[in-house]
């Protein structure tokens, strides 16, 4: 937001009858202790290990056993950090800290500003008007210092901190129920992995511990496997040109479908790369073995050669149930030796998947761990959507009162 934005957004304030907001900058109203904080590098961390926050332009790095400030402070991001409106360039710290040379450390003048208010303030304007830099940006002191801003007397601030801390509080706490519902999947998983629904004698396999009846078998003995179509300008003449799914579309246990690419394929490719209902996606390179299944997202769609489409041999095995083990054997216990991104390996050819041992249950039991677990991906589902709408709720929140559209007048007390 520069002067002549600031300036217009004061004029639309006094209009809606918010004239008693003040503009001036950021340096008129703050202190900066700039002077006090201190760059460790990592292998001075290493041997200050301990309980103080450390911190940096984006949030806590690390933790150590020394601190340089006490108290309550404005963390602002110097370099390294981003700084477009609703980017949180912006946090608050209480109590014992660290502070390395990539933020700013500033305290609100309490008879002016409330730090809470400020924090939410910066984090709503786009500092990124104000950045100096090409390869690395940087918010020099001088330049911060003369950061116009405009608000409101100091108890519609709290009101307006209030309101808005009390929405991202009940943000938090949802989050940390998502974490713990994570938890207890990825910890019923590996029970029901190991021990099965039958509570039966467990057999020792190369693939771990698991029910004694239930089978292992390779996976090309229960799955047809197709790579999708290469990709290449070629393809892209526009001609015959369909939606397809790559690496970034299959996500765990979903596919996402809000930036599809297109490309040609003809009559004979149509035949080989279309996919239908309950197709199983695993990726072939990136973050490997990532798998979703296909619930028929769009009308019609292909999928490219960074794919591996999975279709059963009979009534062998459940596509849910497999879709889960998949989750368990390469997102938590990493069973088959291939780490779950590419720094270890690039690919996982279609050969080696076909090769891959994978459990096989009776398909009753196989279907009742689906359900189980499927239950749990609701209750995740569920909360994340949750999230994403409280999240919603606050940023228009946000802007609502720090545009004054929405007084907080009545909420002062």
């Amino acid at each position: 937001m520069g002067l002549e934005n600031m300036i217009s957004q004061i004029e639309v304030l006094a209009n809606q009858g918010q004239n008693h907001w003040q503009a001036k900058v950021l340096g008129s109203v703050i202190d900066v202790f700039d002077k006090q904080r201190k760059p460790l590098n990592d292998s001075q961390r290493l041997m200050m290990k301990g309980v103080y926050p450390y911190c940096g332009a984006n949030g806590i790095v690390d933790y150590i056993n020394d601190y340089l400030f006490d108290g309550e402070y404005i963390l602002l991001a110097e370099d390294g950090g981003y700084w477009g409106s609703f980017d949180n360039s912006a946090y608050l710290m209480r109590g014992k800290f660290w502070v390395n040379n990539h933020a700013h450390i500033l305290s609100a003048r309490k008879e002016t500003v409330d730090n809470l208010f400020l924090v939410y303030l910066l984090n709503y304007m786009n500092i990124g008007l104000f950045i100096t830099g090409t390869t690395r940006g940087k918010l020099t002191q001088g330049t911060m210092l003369n950061i116009p801003i405009f608000f409101p007397p100091l108890p519609e601030q709290r009101a307006i901190a209030h309101t808005l801390q009390t929405v991202q509080n009940t943000i938090q706490v949802r989050c940390k129920e998502l974490e713990l519902e994570r938890e207890r999947k990825a910890a019923l998983m590996q029970y029901l992995f190991t021990y099965g629904t039958c509570d039966e004698v467990l057999k020792q396999t190369e693939i771990g511990m698991m029910p004694k009846k239930w089978e292992i078998v390779r996976l090309g003995e229960v799955f047809e496997t197709q790579l999708g179509k290469m990709l290449s300008q070629k393809a892209r003449t526009g001609k015959s040109s369909k939606p397809y799914m790559r690496n970034a579309n299959v996500q765990w246990g979903r596919v996402e479908c809000e930036d599809v690419l297109e490309m040609d394929f003809d009559e004979r490719e149509k035949e080989k790369f279309r996919l239908q209902y309950g197709d199983i996606l695993v990726c072939e390179g990136g973050e490997i073995g990532r798998t979703a299944i296909w619930r028929d997202e769009l009308a019609e769609c292909y999928f490219q050669k960074a794919i591996h489409r999975l279709r059963p041999r009979g009534n062998q095995m459940l596509p849910a149930f497999f879709l889960h083990h998949m989750e368990r054997a390469f997102r938590h216990q990493n069973i088959y030796g291939i780490a779950g991104t590419q720094t270890t390996i690039a690919h996982l050819p279609q050969d080696k998947l076909s090769a891959m041992r994978i459990p096989k249950p009776p398909i009753d039991e196989q279907r009742e761990i689906a359900q189980i677990l499927d239950a749990c991906d609701n209750k995740l589902s569920a909360l994340e959507k949750e999230i994403t709408l409280h999240e919603e709720f606050f940023r228009t929140m946000l802007e609502e009162l720090m545009t004054g559209r929405l007084s907080a007048l009545p909420l002062v007390e």
